[in-house]
């Protein structure tokens, strides 16, 4: 499945809130915690049309924090929050891609 550009998501060209998936990189990740003191991360990603900051935190923090680094492309999944105009992307699940050097 073809990920959505994160332009497209900040205009709210997309059908659904949940589950979107997005190809970026992942240029830095700073660590956290929550209201409730629980570890949370927030990662910088970008792909070819913006840089945006998103959320990992909950079980989804426990799952994938320890799969995360920087400088890597992942196809993420986010789960996307609107709270008065203001976009959040909280990260639902997120794979490795591996792009050829000579790309």
């Amino acid at each position: 499945r073809k990920g959505i550009q994160l332009k497209r998501i900040m205009e709210g060209k997309i059908t659904s809130p949940k589950n979107i998936p997005v190809l970026a990189l992942v240029s830095d990740i700073q660590y956290r915690n929550t209201k409730n003191q629980e570890p949370m991360a927030i990662l910088s990603i970008s792909d070819p049309t913006l840089t945006y900051e998103a959320l990992l935190f909950g079980e989804n923090f426990e799952k994938l924090n320890k799969k995360l680094s920087k400088n890597e492309a992942y196809l993420f999944n986010f789960d996307v929050s609107d709270r008065d105009g203001i976009i959040g992307l909280i990260i639902r699940n997120a794979q490795i891609v591996k792009i050829p050097e000579n790309a």
